[in-house]
C-alpha cells in the first residue's frame, strides 16, 4: 500500500536521515525528479522548522 511505503520511508528517514537509502527500502522516492542539493534543502528546511514529517520528532 501508498500509505505503509511512505510510513517506512518517514520512519526510516527520521532514523536514518538518508533519503536514497530509504527510497530503495520502501521501493517507493517521495520526491520528483533526481535527489539532488534542492531535494536535501527542503529537507534540511522541515527539519529546522519542524515542519511535515518532523513535526512530532524529538
Amino acid at each position: 500500500m501508498f500509505s505503509d511505503a511512505r510510513r517506512e520511508w518517514r520512519d526510516c528517514y527520521l532514523a536514518t536521515r538518508e533519503a536514497e537509502r530509504c527510497a530503495e527500502r520502501a521501493q517507493m522516492q517521495v520526491w520528483v525528479g533526481p535527489f539532488d542539493e534542492g531535494v536535501r534543502a527542503q529537507l534540511d528546511y522541515l527539519e529546522r522548522n519542524r515542519l511535515s514529517l518532523f513535526r512530532s520528532a524529538e
